[in-house]
């Protein structure tokens, strides 16, 4: 009798507890789908993102070894040579200064000579 019971229940109540798991499981995996959608939706704008950010990279990247080739580095030669001949002028003049020195004391060695 218990069997008879249990066979009747369970066979009314299979198709709505088959319903209510159906239903619990439609919505779990909708819910899944719909994270997986955001989910893949944030992954393409990351990858846009660090597309964007690479390309600007490499733009500011050559940009700076555009300016060090074409500006910066003509300039420190120049600077470079500049300051080379500023040495040179330098060393002249004082090589001017100390033969100039040189003709004083003679010149006044020979006017103390002629007094």
């Amino acid at each position: 009798m218990e069997s008879s019971v249990i066979a009747a229940v369970g066979k009314y109540l299979w198709i709505p507890f088959l319903a209510i798991f159906s239903f619990f499981a439609k919505q779990f995996f909708n819910g899944i789908e719909k994270k997986t959608e955001d989910l893949t939706k944030q992954q393409s704008l990351l990858k846009a993102a660090l597309v964007d950010l690479e390309k600007d990279l490499n733009k500011n990247y050559y940009d700076k070894q555009e300016i060090r080739e074409h500006i910066t580095d003509p300039l420190m030669e120049k600077l470079s040579e500049a300051n080379t001949h500023v040495r040179a002028m330098t060393q002249t003049m004082n090589d001017i200064h100390s033969d100039m020195v040189i003709l004083k004391y003679k010149i006044l060695g020979e006017e103390l000579k002629k007094q």
